[in-house]
């Protein structure tokens, strides 16, 4: 028997423990408050060394056999659904592995596949960023300050579009924002990142952009006048809907939210001493970041374009539109000024030699049309070099922020996902034999401290979740409303007994 009931998406009330689609919420502004999540960022072997180190010397024997069964028992879980999502992939792509697959054979792996991806997403604690969030990124600048544009239309959500028609357990992502209908956004983890520096030319870009803008204002109020602006549009209720089989839990967690202050460029230059001095700046950031998408482009002989998955770390959050793959980057207004006033005087200087040229002497003619024609040449090669600078600038930078692609992102988010189910079940059963019996809620709340206390660790510990899975494999039971663990030896003989179900075909069973 294997973990059952771990194999439905659970379900649960707080940020960090609740359904996917229930966790993108706006989150925009000057102060970012940043809750506990779910996800425990502790290394599988580091957490059983400290647990056997701190384990009676008698017992540290049956606790190492302890472990190892509970990890093979999640690690046999978890690799069916591995191996299904490697042949899904295969079949997907083509071009690395060659297979006569039809297009039914094709349109059953595409559902499958991201059927498989939703769920680990969501047991990975991911969350879909929403609306809000994507279009402010479009609108501020923290480091990479440069005019980006998404072409949307480069982007096929065909297939997103079909996956939500036909698993209406997983719509409600698609009503975070209309950007899900072309790629799929999640985040997990909120860091910070800080920069000091002179960005004497960033600041000068604030001035130009400042004074443009200005300037334009009346071209732009006229043209928007007549024009009647739609009023917003009600937020959508139902995304908020409980679309899980298990209901919501009433959870708590024992930590207090922190606030992380947002100070871009145009904050910390506030007074004409500023600009002579090193300001810092300060940005929160999506710790991890996962990217799905599809290329109209790349479709070749009938068969459909391949799915990417791109994961990356450490992405500030008004930078977020960087990582997306069909961004057009057009010229910075401090690169655009000083383009357009080299060219204009060097056209006037020409233009007046040509003129001079023609009137003195007919032949001399052709020389100052050539230099107007090279002039003319040497603005766009300066304005082709200038964007393809800007291009390796992105490129350098995510760079060292890209961790993985395609099937990659997939193994490492299921190995993150049996790490996660390990120390869930683990630590709650490690509490309940050296505490003894408790209710849910101060189970709970003992594991966050325990997290906190010994590792340093703030998260939102998924309770109900790790006793679902130690109640089906029935190591713990439940006394007058409380919570009560079964003794390690008998725990042990039942872990070999499921063991020992799930591999019914092995000729050599394990034995206490």
């Amino acid at each position: 028997m294997l973990l059952r009931g771990s194999l439905r998406p659970k379900a649960s009330s707080n940020a960090g423990d609740r359904p996917l689609a229930q966790q993108c919420e706006p989150s925009w502004g000057r102060e970012v408050t940043i809750e506990p999540e779910g996800f425990i960022p502790l290394p599988r072997f580091r957490f059983k060394q400290h647990l056997l180190d701190h384990a009676d010397p008698a017992q540290q024997t049956a606790w190492e056999k302890f472990f190892r069964i509970v990890e093979s028992l999640v690690h046999a879980q978890y690799h069916r659904q591995v191996l299904q999502m490697k042949e899904d992939y295969l079949v997907l792509h083509p071009q690395a592995a060659p297979a006569n697959s039809s297009p039914q054979e094709q349109a059953a792996a595409e559902q499958r596949f991201l059927d498989h991806f939703f769920y680990m997403m969501e047991k990975a604690n991911f969350r879909p960023l929403s609306q809000q969030q994507v279009e402010a990124a479009a609108r501020e600048d923290y480091l990479y300050m440069l005019p980006l544009q998404i072409d949307w239309d480069q982007l096929d959500g065909e297939f997103l579009v079909r996956f939500y028609r036909q698993h209406p357990q997983w719509a409600a992502v698609a009503r975070c924002g209309s950007y899900t209908n072309k790629l799929l956004l999640f985040a997990r983890g909120t860091g910070v990142d800080r920069t000091q520096g002179w960005f004497f030319l960033a600041k000068l870009d604030l001035v130009i952009t400042g004074l443009l803008k200005g300037m334009f204002r009346p071209l732009i109020w006229l043209g928007n006048l007549g024009k009647s602006t739609p009023p917003p549009e009600p937020p959508d209720d139902t995304s908020q809907a409980q679309w899980l089989s298990e209901s919501s839990w009433p959870k708590t967690h024992i930590h207090q939210p922190r606030a992380v202050q947002r100070i871009l460029l145009r904050d910390a230059v506030r007074t004409w001493r500023d600009w002579f001095r090193e300001v810092e700046i300060q940005e929160p950031t999506y710790a991890e970041l996962v990217m799905v998408y599809r290329l109209k482009d790349e479709q070749q002989h009938g068969c459909p374009a391949p799915i990417h998955i791109k994961s990356f770390h450490h992405i500030p959050q008004a930078d977020l539109e960087v990582v997306f793959p069909t961004k057009r980057i057009s010229m910075k207004p401090l690169d655009l000024v000083k383009l357009v006033t080299t060219g204009c005087v060097g056209l006037v200087l020409a233009a007046s030699k040509l003129i001079f040229s023609a009137v003195l002497n007919p032949v001399l003619l052709l020389t100052a049309l050539a230099t107007v024609v090279g002039y003319g040449l040497r603005l766009i090669f300066q304005f082709r070099a200038s964007v393809n600078r800007y291009h390796q600038l992105v490129t350098d930078a995510m760079y060292s922020k890209n961790r993985d692609t395609d099937l990659g992102v997939v193994l490492t988010l299921m190995d993150e996902v049996e790490d996660q189910e390990f120390r869930e079940m683990v630590l709650a059963y490690w509490l309940l034999v050296h505490q003894g019996p408790m209710d849910t809620r101060t189970l709970d709340q003992e594991c966050e401290k325990y997290l906190k206390e010994h590792f340093g660790l703030v998260v939102d510990f998924e309770i109900h979740d790790a006793l679902g899975k130690l109640r089906q494999l029935e190591l713990v039971q439940v006394r007058s409303q409380r919570w009560e663990a079964v003794p390690l030896d008998q725990a042990l003989t039942r872990l070999y007994h499921w063991w020992n179900q799930a591999v019914e075909f092995s000729q050599e069973p394990l034995t206490p």
